[in-house]
């Protein structure tokens, strides 16, 4: 299969902590977090809506932190990308954000999986990160996970297996050139494993022993910093 994503590992450019001491200077006014459940387009609309609603409050600049998945992550993932404008006075950029979140992604995907490239060697990840393209307006400098620094972001998904590579770091040659060889050796090992993309530096205590096989309280694999589209990021968690 084409692969949907090449993730390339660095440090995240938000530390939490100082975000957190910078929004913080009124003890009264609590900072934000909003955590997104998934379930497609009314999962979207919901969390468009409770940002809306925090927005009507006068709230919005207090979020510092967003963490979802599917439809609800979908939404934050927007909401990210154009912030600056979704915590101006004017409501014409909510009209937008609802409008633009009841799009008919799905269908897109449908419309789309009997393309001779899908049949050969596609995923329906591809399509739908391709619908988020047309269809969002993203702004330049705010279109990958990398370039957003006013908010903490982590967007969830899961792993499928475990590739093992004879040779060590299967010699230097990059994941998707050895996988398609390697299939055989993949292991279920890791299979419904976290996996994390997120623009946070976080602490080596979450992210120093990613996964030991065998261990009851498995920590999530985290990539940080990713140079990956806001839209990408959407597709892979909604799948």
């Amino acid at each position: 299969q084409l692969p949907e994503a090449t993730l390339h590992n660095g440090k995240g450019n938000v530390v939490l902590t100082e975000l957190l001491r910078q929004r913080s200077t009124d003890a009264q006014r609590p900072l934000i977090i909003v955590a997104a459940s998934g379930g497609g387009t009314r999962a979207a609309v919901y969390t468009a809506a409770v940002l809306e609603g925090i927005w009507k409050l006068g709230r919005s600049s207090d979020v510092v932190l967003a963490s979802g998945v599917s439809g609800g992550g979908a939404a934050l993932a927007y909401f990210a990308a154009n912030r600056p404008t979704l915590t101006m006075s004017d409501s014409k950029p909510w009209d937008l954000y609802f409008g633009t979140m009841t799009r008919p992604y799905i269908q897109d995907v449908l419309n789309r999986s009997s393309e001779w490239r899908m049949v050969s060697e596609g995923r329906l990840g591809l399509l739908l990160r391709e619908s988020f393209d047309r269809r969002w307006d993203a702004p330049p400098k705010r279109t990958n996970l990398a370039e957003i620094n006013d908010i903490g972001l982590i967007f969830n998904t899961t792993l499928a297996g475990e590739l093992v590579c004879p040779a060590p770091n299967c010699n230097g040659r990059p994941l998707e050139d050895v996988e398609p060889h390697l299939r055989k050796l993949t292991k279920s090992t890791l299979a419904g494993g976290r996996l994390l993309l997120t623009n946070l530096d976080l602490p080596k205590e979450i992210t120093g022993k990613p996964l030991e096989p065998g261990n009851s309280e498995p920590l999530p694999i985290v990539l940080s910093g990713a140079d990956i589209s806001l839209q990408q990021a959407a597709a892979l968690r909604s799948e």
